[in-house]
């Protein structure tokens, strides 16, 4: 069961991504990410009730989550509205992975081990392979700049979400998620500029949440099984499922450097995810 919890768990974190990525064609990004939100609180809580456990600190934790989710989602959806998925949600993970440890070592004086410094190495080459290879100069050419930038403050944006929900047990992790996309849809309302007669297309945008909170109930779950590392390295493959559906779909032309990063973003994701738990 914990391959299979794992398995569900990576296709639908990634299946988000890409929905919501081609959502963006008729949806602003702000207006995504809030709907995003609200349908993952409304399902958290839901999962919440039967399979997590309450504790008074998951409000606290719950809210820097909110807070750092809201803010990664608004650039990753506004650099998936510009840019390839290829581009953007590779540059997402890697740099959330690696923001994550910082955010570690400065606030908890928690020191990365070995293999996630193997895992920190590697995100430089990846980076760089993921963006073309290229200059400043080449990335403006290839339209891919703005990509970028936004790709790299969503993986700082979800750095904050990241940290935040690990200070929490993995027992009471779905309230910390549930309340951390409810304090997300409450920052970014303000901006979401939503219409009384809004339509049925905010639908996709709020079931793709739902599908991202049970994605990640499906990991808490695998991991109280016995291959807790198969378990990490297989969902932290999740970026495979955007940049491959998007390629298929958008007809997206993947170079072969940029294959290449792809696949160090995955190892160095995967190196950092399996050094936590050494």
């Amino acid at each position: 069961m914990t391959f299979l919890f794992s398995l569900l768990a990576m296709l639908m974190l990634g299946l988000t991504h890409f929905v919501n990525g081609m959502a963006l064609k008729y949806t602003p990004a702000i207006q995504v990410a809030f709907f995003t939100h609200l349908g993952g609180a409304f399902i958290g809580f839901f999962l919440a009730f039967f399979f997590s456990m309450w504790q008074r600190d998951v409000i606290w934790w719950g809210i820097v989550a909110g807070a750092g989710s809201a803010w990664g989602a608004i650039f990753l959806y506004k650099g998936l509205s510009m840019a390839p998925f290829s581009v953007v949600v590779p540059l997402s993970s890697v740099s959330m992975m690696v923001m994550a440890i910082l955010l570690s070592v400065i606030f908890l004086l928690e020191f990365p081990s070995l293999i996630m410094i193997a895992g920190v190495a590697l995100a430089v080459p990846s980076l760089w392979l993921i963006t073309g290879g290229r200059g400043v100069s080449g990335l403006r050419k290839s339209g891919a700049s703005w990509g970028v930038v936004y790709g790299l403050g969503a993986g700082m944006g979800f750095a904050i979400q990241l940290h935040g929900l690990g200070q929490v047990e993995d027992a009471m992790a779905l309230y910390a998620t549930a309340i951390g996309m409810m304090i997300g849809s409450c920052f970014l309302i303000p901006f979401a500029k939503i219409k009384e007669r809004a339509g049925v297309r905010f639908v996709v945008p709020f079931l793709a949440g739902g599908i991202s909170v049970t994605g990640l109930a499906l990991y808490v779950l695998s991991r109280q099984g016995q291959a807790v590392f198969a378990s990490i390295i297989i969902v932290s493959l999740y970026p495979l499922v955007p940049v491959c559906l998007g390629a298929y779909v958008k007809n997206e032309k993947i170079e072969i450097k940029r294959k290449l990063g792809i696949f160090l973003s995955l190892l160095t994701t995967s190196l950092i995810a399996l050094g936590n738990e050494v």
